[in-house]
């Protein structure tokens, strides 16, 4: 299974365009078709799309500095800027998710906050965006595939039931236990953590996760707009969040396939011509995956840079004081 990760972290461009092709193949669309609809964006519209993202990525930088300002830390944005990007090049060039604990690394390094507090952070950003998502895809289902109520109430009672007693019996584990180990100290130290944030500030929280579904789904709405076709706000939000959320629980390394196949399932039930789905997931793929791996292995050298020159700083001043205190003697 490792190897198998490490295949699609390494060859994951190779492994897109297969799958790419093979839904060309399985639906009959022709790579020239593919071309045509690609090459119809105009600079303008690239730029629109390109700015989106950015307004994303900008939203999320800003929503951990919230996050660190209600745990009492301070961080500038210009660190949590370049961790942000290098965790993504970390995400697509590794074969595990190392992504999330280099960026607890380099918070503790570049911000020194503490690596119980930074995992603590990961965590939260991770089950708010993971739930928000699952939510916003269970109401699109609700909504589109209201035959099947029975099965989707079922399984999502069974799901909230599931993640209660697991919740319920982690914390009875971790407050009535007697271990004392490194392992149960650090857990118990996440909670703490974790349970300083009032309901208000969970709410605020809330809220910019939404504003960034919302973006997500101007995005893909704007790009299917652009292809000559069209689907509401509302329904790209739907489409982007199950997309993220099935990607995420599926296990599979970027999602890669799995988050295309969710795409194309729901845009044509939404009534896109298959040869319009193709472009759009390839488009929204080299965003998410392409550009941010890119700007990761640029912002991600900077940031060596930084650590390299905050290093020698360091030795300059020892030895400055070594040599003072030589003098003085």
């Amino acid at each position: 299974m490792e190897n198998l990760s490490r295949l699609f972290k390494r060859y994951w461009l190779l492994f897109f365009f297969v799958i790419l092709f093979l839904f060309m193949a399985v639906f009959k669309i022709s790579p020239r078709d593919l071309l045509t609809a690609l090459s119809s964006l105009t600079i303008s519209e690239i730029l629109i799309l390109i700015i989106l993202y950015f307004l994303i990525s900008f939203t999320l930088i800003l929503q951990r500095k919230y996050l660190l300002a209600v745990l009492t830390f301070r961080a500038t944005f210009k660190n949590l800027f370049l961790i942000h990007f290098s965790s993504m090049a970390a995400h697509y060039s590794t074969p595990a998710k190392i992504g999330f604990p280099l960026s607890v690394y380099l918070l503790k390094k570049f911000e020194d906050i503490s690596l119980s507090v930074g995992t603590s952070v990961i965590i939260f950003e991770l089950t708010v965006s993971t739930g928000v998502c699952g939510l916003i895809a269970l109401l699109g289902a609700f909504q589109f595939f209201t035959h099947q109520i029975h099965t989707l109430v079922v399984s999502f009672s069974a799901c909230i039931l599931l993640l209660l007693v697991t919740f319920f019996l982690g914390r009875w584990y971790l407050f009535k236990s007697a271990a004392q180990n490194r392992l149960t100290v650090f857990i118990r130290n996440i909670y703490e953590a974790l349970a300083k944030i009032s309901f208000l500030q969970i709410l605020f929280y809330l809220f910019m996760t939404l504003l960034i579904q919302i973006l997500s789904g101007l995005t893909l709405a704007l790009l299917v707009g652009f292809l000559q076709a069209k689907i509401s706000v509302w329904q790209a939000i739907v489409v982007n969040s199950t997309a993220f959320f099935i990607g995420a629980v599926s296990m599979v390394p970027m999602g890669l396939g799995v988050r295309e196949a969710s795409i194309f399932f729901y845009l044509r039930n939404l009534g896109i011509a298959d040869g319009v789905i193709i472009p759009i997931a390839a488009i929204q793929r080299m965003l998410s995956t392409g550009l941010s791996f890119l700007l990761g292995m640029i912002f991600g050298a900077i940031l060596g840079v930084e650590a390299i020159n905050k290093n020698q700083s360091r030795l300059k001043s020892g030895k400055t004081e070594i040599f003072e205190k030589h003098m003085k003697k």
